[in-house]
């Protein structure tokens, strides 16, 4: 059960991470897309494990596709990982991870040939069922070795990057990634040392078992919420600033709008509630703006403004007075230009409404 909902998470993040590479094809969204459709792939298989074994006639078949589509998970996402940061996938890098992976699969498909596994399935009990098997512990150290060298790098990198930007979504889902990551690692290990602890002793080793079969399905469940939280996370961060800034707006640019009226633009209706709590705050920045090279202080106001320490709040407090500006007329001086120039208006803008709105 665990193993079904861990795919069909996956398989969620999966779809949603190909339509953005799709929409916008780069070395990184690339390798990061194969990464999750072989992993995927690779739970689905986990699954399906005794249907695929016998549709094919292949007894465990299935245990050899799906460590061959996690491995080459976990090579196109070191793949993924050198294009973030190198910003592009090198061709050393390339070629060592390419050669690397090769050899590995290799390994693996030789020492499964080799192995007297093929002549029953054993589905999720492999590693007890052929504990007693030479190739086939080989196999899965193999595996394991190569399986827990990748997540253990991806787990460190996700760790190293998770808190260096201050973007929460793509903190959390670094978090996830990463945490799945070390499941993941714990579990394959488990499994290996399961596999030759039997091997040398003889006996069972039913609590790491345990823990491979947990861990598996912990690991893919947590990273693939990893994989798909950012989007509808940044979209509700994204709404929520949106409306932040158009509540913190709305006193100064009522005030505004009333006395100017022909600054106001008409604002669509936008294809989702996100794209219109956006306009709707880009607009009011935009007339609040407008307005302000409408507008024209008293001389003694304005000379209070420049001699502030910071004029955008002393200009939003001489706002809240009617008899200061004026909208009508020429006289005085343009609120606009008491206001340092500034590469962020946006913070400027919403100092002037802060102390205009603190005064309401």
């Amino acid at each position: 059960m665990g193993l079904a909902i861990a795919a069909a998470v996956l398989w969620m993040a999966t779809i949603i991470r190909l339509v953005v590479t799709i929409r916008r094809p780069d070395a990184a969204r690339v390798t990061m897309a194969a990464a999750a459709v072989c992993v995927s792939l690779a739970f689905t298989v986990g699954v399906v494990a005794t249907w695929f074994d016998t549709t094919l006639d292949w007894p465990n078949g299935a245990e050899l596709a799906s460590h061959r589509l996690f491995v080459t998970g976990a090579y196109f996402t070191l793949l993924f990982l050198s294009a973030v940061r190198h910003g592009r996938l090198t061709h050393p890098a390339v070629v060592r991870h390419t050669v690397l992976f090769g050899t590995v699969v290799l390994a693996m498909v030789a020492l499964f040939g080799a192995a007297d596994v093929h002549d029953r399935s054993a589905g999720s009990a492999f590693a007890s069922a052929y504990a007693d098997d030479g190739a086939a512990v080989l196999y899965r150290i193999t595996f394991s070795a190569y399986f827990v060298y990748c997540l253990v790098t991806i787990a460190r990198t996700c760790r190293r990057h998770a808190f260096t930007d201050g973007d929460r979504a793509r903190t959390l889902s670094l978090l996830g990634i990463g945490v799945g990551a070390a499941l993941a690692a714990i579990a394959s290990l488990a499994s290996a040392l399961q596999m030759a602890i039997s091997y040398l002793t003889g006996q069972p080793e039913p609590v790491l078992a345990t823990i491979n079969l947990v861990g598996v399905a912990a690991a893919g469940i947590i990273a693939g919420i990893g994989v798909l939280v950012p989007i509808p996370l940044d979209t509700l961060l994204r709404w929520r600033r949106a409306r932040r800034i158009s509540d913190h707006l709305e006193p100064l640019w009522a005030e505004l709008t009333g006395s100017m009226p022909e600054v106001v633009l008409a604002v669509p209706p936008g294809r989702n509630p996100i794209e219109h709590a956006e306009m709707v705050s880009t607009r009011r920045r935009i007339e609040i703006a407008d307005a302000l090279y409408r507008i024209h202080i008293t001389e003694p106001a304005a000379t209070g403004i420049r001699r502030s320490g910071n004029p955008p709040e002393a200009l939003g407090r001489v706002l809240r007075d009617a008899t200061a500006w004026h909208a009508d007329d020429h006289s005085g001086v343009l609120a606009a230009d008491l206001l340092p120039a500034a590469d962020d208006d946006l913070s400027q803008l919403l100092a002037v409404a802060g102390a205009y709105g603190a005064g309401r």
